[in-house]
């Protein structure tokens, strides 16, 4: 979980690539924002929605985007690893799936995303994007509502992308 940690990620993988011994892998797994809904139980102008919106818009003029998992892939390649493979999970936002192994992993996360988010959220909203400390936390209040809806149907997709040096 790296996401956004990095000015250049691609410098990143170059450096780690030039730090793995031959046949050795580099590994990345990452969740992207913002997050998605196959069935429209989380609209566009959801709080969930609009925080997941300023988040991304946020780390992409910090210059650490949140939202670069789905181009790891091309960057192994770029840099000369191979066999790089990506598999997309679904990470539900909360409880609302059927199957009880998506129903726990959606619990694990909602309980994550609400232990977090006043720490991954305020920095960002008030010295990049300029919003008052009232305005995030009034917000974020709204988001909590929405992560503890089970009738809304959110889910994060996580990025496992690994590729090998020759």
């Amino acid at each position: 979980m790296l996401v956004g940690s990095f000015k250049d990620p691609l410098e990143f993988f170059k450096q780690a690539s030039k730090n793995l011994v031959p046949g050795g892998w580099l590994e990345m797994q990452d969740f992207c924002a913002p997050g998605y809904c196959d069935d429209g139980t989380c609209p566009k102008d959801s709080a969930l929605s609009r925080w997941q919106e300023n988040l991304v818009e946020a780390s992409v003029k910090l210059g650490r985007p949140l939202n670069t998992p789905p181009k790891y892939k091309q960057w192994m390649e770029e840099i000369g690893l191979v066999n790089v493979q990506e598999v997309v999970h679904k990470w539900p936002s909360n409880s609302w799936p059927k199957e009880p192994k998506y129903k726990t992993l959606g619990a694990w996360q909602m309980v994550n995303v609400l232990n977090g988010m006043h720490g991954f959220t305020a920095a960002l909203f008030t010295r990049v994007l300029g919003w008052s400390m009232e305005e995030v936390d009034v917000l974020l209040a709204d988001v909590k509502k929405d992560m503890l809806n089970t009738a809304m149907h959110a889910y994060w997709n996580i990025y496992f992308t690994y590729g090998q040096k020759p």
